[in-house]
């Protein structure tokens, strides 16, 4: 049986390590939005709504079960759509 033993500076050092990886890529995705270069509604690939559509389920007054397989997404995207929990930007 191999037993590994790890101090606390080593405990530490990877600690500080992910924190530092964590706050660049934090830092590169806040940059990358606040230039515009965020990719949102229609222009996300695989996105598979257009905000005339994202506009016409807020104005829907049924049910997300109903509304959702009209447009091929779940009840819970379409609550979410309502919430402006995605999709914030489309007005």
């Amino acid at each position: 049986m191999v037993k590994l033993i790890h101090s606390v500076e080593d405990m530490r050092q990877s600690l500080a390590h992910r924190l530092r990886k964590r706050s660049r890529v934090c830092a590169n995705m806040a940059d990358k939005k606040a230039k515009g270069r965020q990719q949102r509604g229609e222009r996300v690939p695989n996105a598979k709504l257009t905000e005339t559509q994202v506009r016409a389920i807020r104005a829907d007054s049924r049910i997300g079960k109903v509304i959702g397989p009209e447009y091929g997404i779940s009840h819970r995207t379409v609550w979410d759509i309502k919430r402006r929990k995605i999709w914030q930007h489309v007005t």
